[in-house]
């Protein structure tokens, strides 16, 4: 029960001063005693001083605290996450309180005013973030149903060796994880910034402008632009699924099954959505590579000028389209079809194409005209289909790392079941000025265009 005796503020402070305790006793030796002394004193300031300090003082001393807070609550995480695997998490993870950012804006405004204390009674709350909740219900599968509706016998486990690997389909290559950079960040939220050039609605004092000569002592040319800002949310992609306690004591590998069969799923997930995904059709999946992506033009130096123009000449011309764009081609792709043709491809006294042009260097990686080629599966690049992309454009961050978790569901206690969850958030961009940086045909409308008639 709340003391009635104390302020809300205080209260509050107090309240996250526990949960400061708590993370140290969690952490017990992997905890920092400089950094857990620090952000306790500042508490102690601020509980003694909430009546003296002036706004700025306030607000940085609760900048200080959640920054701290969340920086505990991360080690607790880690330290969980390698536990996992010997250790089953009953209790859940403890709560991240902190302040709240609308109550303390509430609180800071309400107190000062012109910069100024007032003698309003003020007061702020602390928030309650990242908690880990229990698996949604939604049934169960039984990964032991058997096919035709003959149920495997368990009782044949028993007493028998088990080859721990199980076989299972070929998956396609994850064109995505394997060749683009993916930073993670540790907020749900980007926002990114553009420079729009724009004169003013004066131009005489205020103009887009660009430098000039000018003699020495002259009037030097106007410069403006503005910048405009963008927000990305992260996108969740999950996973759920139920199997009975005694298969995980009698099949040891049971547990490594699932967890690389949820990982292999939510791979194939990942790749699809941020290569494949419009979020004006799924907005709950994040931005797609292709999705504004342009198409080749035709070029002076190409147009009408190749005799017997095949996929060889389509990947350079392609290439000097972007470079007329000012963007920097980095990588081709291509099907695993077209990937082997470029090697057997001859022009039309029969001579193969495999020259100078293409070569590959000693770890097998294919580049044509310096481009590197790179092969995907003809689920994501189609055989009729070419990919250009240039550095630095289409950007892809996940927030925080996958996660791979076994728990409690509903009654899996009463049943002797165990549940398994995991999921990955992810969110991707890519600036308007840079939609030039990904180029998607196909390779008949490029031949089209260069083919000498």
């Amino acid at each position: 029960m709340a003391d009635e005796t104390k302020s809300p503020e205080i209260l509050a402070i107090e309240e996250v001063a526990k949960q400061v305790d708590g993370f140290k006793k969690d952490l017990g030796e992997r905890a920092n005693k400089a950094e857990i002394k620090e952000v306790k004193d500042t508490l102690d300031d601020l509980k003694k001083n909430i009546g003296k300090y002036s706004e700025k003082e306030i607000d940085s001393a609760l900048d200080k605290i959640n920054k701290a807070n969340e920086k505990l609550h991360t080690q607790l995480e880690e330290m969980l996450e390698d536990v996992q695997k010997a250790k089953d998490n009953k209790g859940g993870r403890a709560k991240l309180q902190l302040f709240d950012p609308a109550e303390l804006k509430k609180f800071v405004d309400d107190t000062f005013v012109d910069g100024k204390k007032t003698s309003n009674k003020a007061s702020f709350s602390i928030n309650t973030g990242m908690v880990l909740k229990t698996a949604e219900i939604m049934g169960y599968p039984d990964f032991f149903a058997g096919v035709d509706g003959v149920t495997t016998d368990v009782s044949a486990f028993t007493g028998r060796f088990i080859d721990p690997t199980l076989y299972q389909r070929t998956r396609k290559r994850n064109f995505i994880l394997d060749n683009m950079p993916a930073e993670s960040i540790s907020v749900p939220t980007l926002i990114y910034l553009e420079k729009i050039e724009v004169a003013g609605e004066d131009t005489s004092q205020e103009d887009v402008g660009a430098a000039a000569w000018i003699v020495s002592g002259g009037a030097k040319p106007m410069r403006s632009f503005r910048v405009t800002s963008t927000q990305v949310e992260a996108k969740k992609i999950a996973i759920f699924g139920t199997v009975h306690d005694k298969l995980l004591r009698d099949v040891p590998s049971l547990e490594n099954w699932i967890r690389e069969d949820f990982t292999d799923e939510m791979r194939e997930g990942y790749n699809d959505g941020l290569l494949n995904n419009n979020p004006a059709v799924d907005p709950l999946a994040p931005l797609g590579l292709k999705q504004n992506a342009i198409l080749y033009a035709d070029t002076t130096p190409f147009t009408n000028t190749i005799l017997g123009a095949n996929e060889i000449d389509a990947i350079i011309a392609a290439i000097a389209y972007q470079a007329s764009l000012k963007e920097q081609t980095v990588m081709a792709v291509v099907s695993s079809s077209v990937y082997f043709r470029l090697f057997a491809l001859k022009d039309l006294e029969g001579r193969y194409q495999n020259n100078n042009l293409v070569y590959t260097n000693t770890q097998g990686q294919i580049f044509i005209a310096g481009i590197r080629v790179v092969m995907a599966d003809v689920e994501d690049i189609p055989d009729t289909h070419l990919l250009l992309i240039a550095a630095n454009g289409f950007r892809i961050k996940n927030y925080r790392s996958l996660v791979f978790e076994r728990g409690l569901n509903g009654e899996d206690f009463r049943y002797d079941r165990t549940s398994f969850r995991a999921y990955q958030e992810v969110l991707s961009y890519i600036p308007s000025h840079r939609y030039n940086s990904v180029l998607y045909d196909t390779f008949s409308n490029i031949i089209t265009a260069i083919l000498l008639p």
